[in-house]
């Protein structure tokens, strides 16, 4: 970022210009990060600016989607940051993708989701259906009822496929949860390829490198595991 005898810092999505002994000045284009709820970006600010590889990118929180009064969940977000000639700060446009660093390596290999569909036993709402798993959008999630018992998510690829592994984001990294993996050719009779019913994982990204060959996968939560304790960002099979 440049500096000078007039320093530039944002402080909530406004852009202030300073001198070491004053005044704060509303800088030229500020504020440079706001609401827009027609992409369902609401409050964003308490940023942080960092710098990899040459580029600047601003780190900044905002509302869960859907937007809740009684509940109101952060989301961390990441968007890059361009100047102008002159070292001015360019309007931010708040993404939901975010970034290629954010992404990983893992998601490099040619994913085998893009003519899947996807089901699930119920959801809880109009923003937390199935498909929010597949829309390639962290800030999106699906879940259950809150009383729902026996949740599950399935995925049909179309057709048999060779999987070498699947990436699960959950909504909450540090929460443990408790579920199964199940592959199938019809539909109808299952197998496990990984169970973690009783022994519960926690992390983000949850990572299976076990390789089966089927058309249908779903995850499946046990009947004493609350709804409300369930929630998956993106599920992606690769």
């Amino acid at each position: 970022m440049p500096t000078g005898a007039a320093d530039l810092r944002i402080v909530r999505g406004h852009l202030l210009m300073y001198s070491a002994g004053g005044p704060f000045e509303e800088g030229p284009g500020s504020p440079v990060l706001v609401t827009d709820k027609s992409v369902n970006v609401v409050s964003p600010g308490h940023q942080t600016i960092v710098q990899r590889d040459g580029q600047d990118y601003i780190l900044y929180h905002r509302h869960s989607i859907p937007f809740d009064r009684k509940f109101i969940g952060r989301q961390i977000c990441a968007d890059p940051i361009t100047f102008t000639a002159d070292g001015r700060i360019e309007k931010i446009v708040p993404t939901h993708q975010g970034p290629e660093l954010v992404h990983g390596r893992m998601e490099s290999q040619a994913k085998l989701i893009a003519n899947a569909s996807i089901t699930s036993s119920s959801d809880a709402n109009e923003f937390t259906v199935a498909a929010c798993a597949l829309d390639d959008n962290y800030a999106t999630r699906w879940a259950p009822p809150g009383d729902a018992k026996g949740a599950w998510l399935q995925l049909d690829l179309g057709s048999v496929q060779k999987i070498e592994r699947q990436i699960i984001r959950p909504e909450y990294a540090w929460k443990p949860y408790r579920f199964a993996i199940e592959s199938s050719n019809d539909g109808k009779s299952w197998n496990k390829i990984e169970d973690h019913t009783r022994d519960a994982i926690t992390g983000s990204p949850m990572v299976s490198n076990k390789p089966v060959t089927a058309r249908y996968l779903r995850l499946v939560f046990p009947d004493d595991v609350k709804g409300t304790d369930i929630g998956i960002f993106e599920w992606a099979v690769f």
